[in-house]
């Protein structure tokens, strides 16, 4: 996988509508430099979509999310709303492709100190693995440096819904030099698709 990710998220008029304008912008992905992508959907809110994608060049990346046709395409898909879009390089992950369907939480963080917010949920591996999380990956905003984006999977959902609204996680994150309130959002993954 690249060094780089991107996610997008938007609420849509209806999933399927979306899904056909998606699959047929294919190319225009592929033109950008992207090499793979995953589609969840929100696990309360089904009209709330993520896309996930796999960036090799960060410039075409920013070019292609900031291109007026892409904002048609997306108004055609049915997007409502402003879409919220994050790149980040990708620090660290642990993540088994064999598991397919798997219950997440991306998670955006503000913090103090990116390496000092690393350490201590390095050190939380033990917690993670009691509260039933299989799988993460931990990476930072290419443009932001204190914004860190974390993303947890479960085999769960009730289990990883109770985690990350936890008291002790909440305040493990602060220890950890967390900012405000994180920005949850609970999904449910979907296809992975690696481009040929």
């Amino acid at each position: 996988m690249p060094m780089f990710g991107a996610a997008v998220s938007h609420k849509v008029k209806d999933f399927d509508a979306w899904k056909t304008v998606f699959d047929g912008n294919l190319e225009a992905r592929k033109a950008a430099g992207f090499v793979a992508q995953g589609v969840m959907q929100g696990a309360e809110d089904p009209k709330l979509v993520a896309v996930w994608l796999a960036v090799t060049d960060v410039e075409k990346a920013k070019a292609f999310f900031a291109d007026k046709a892409l904002k048609e395409t997306m108004k055609t898909a049915g997007v409502q709303g402003k879409p919220e879009i994050h790149i980040w390089s990708n620090v660290d992950a642990k993540m088994d492709p064999a598991k397919h369907g798997l219950n997440s939480a991306m998670i955006g963080l503000k913090v103090k100190d990116f390496a000092a917010f690393k350490t201590a949920f390095d050190a939380g591996a033990q917690a993670r693995t009691d509260a039933g999380i299989v799988g993460y990956g931990l990476s930072q905003d290419v443009d932001d440096k204190s914004t860190a984006y974390l993303y947890l999977q479960s085999e769960d959902a009730a289990k990883l819904k109770t985690y990350v609204t936890a008291k002790e996680t909440k305040q493990a994150w602060k220890d950890a030099g967390v900012k405000g309130a994180p920005v949850v959002s609970l999904l449910k993954e979907g296809e992975m698709t690696m481009y040929q």
